[in-house]
């Protein structure tokens, strides 16, 4: 049987998440409650678990990526054969097409319509408890060397960045 994973909400006024971590390759097994994908909201990092165990069929996010409420992260489906079909309505009713030729399969993985900085001047990727630090010590985050996942500047990182 196929499942559609959609993002829950992590947070009661969340408006948007990032991607920061995806941890399941399609074709493989998942395992009721492992986490399927990171997510950074406004407040905390967070791990998205699936529902049920299954073979991950098509997913739909990938790193950096900014996802809305009710976005579609995966499919799983209950044997790695399965034939499975992508959904036509994702979501609630929130979620209706935006135009004639808005497709189901572009839905899923579009990122929100918000305007993005030049890379140049892109946004740092940290986790909040480092951020809070480099704030508490008044060091600055374009500074330090992130030694995270994808570059993600951690707690230990700011820990080990003098303040100027």
């Amino acid at each position: 049987m196929q499942t559609n994973i959609y993002l829950p909400q992590l947070e009661l006024t969340m408006e948007s998440v990032t991607v920061t971590n995806v941890r399941v390759q399609e074709d493989a097994y998942a395992t009721a409650e492992q986490p399927l994908i990171e997510v950074e909201t406004g407040k905390a990092v967070l791990d998205v678990p699936a529902p049920k165990a299954g073979y991950v069929r098509k997913v739909f996010v990938k790193c950096e990526d900014q996802l809305g409420e009710k976005a579609l992260l995966c499919i799983l489906t209950d044997t790695r054969d399965e034939p499975f079909q992508l959904p036509t309505c994702p979501g609630s009713a929130a979620a209706a097409p935006d135009g004639p030729n808005d497709r189901a399969e572009d839905r899923p993985s579009r990122p929100l319509p918000t305007p993005r900085p030049e890379l140049s001047e892109g946004p740092i990727k940290a986790a909040p408890a480092a951020r809070k630090l480099a704030k508490d010590r008044g060091i600055d985050l374009a500074n330090v060397a992130g030694t995270g996942p994808g570059g993600r500047i951690t707690v230990e990182d700011v820990q080990r960045t003098r303040a100027p």
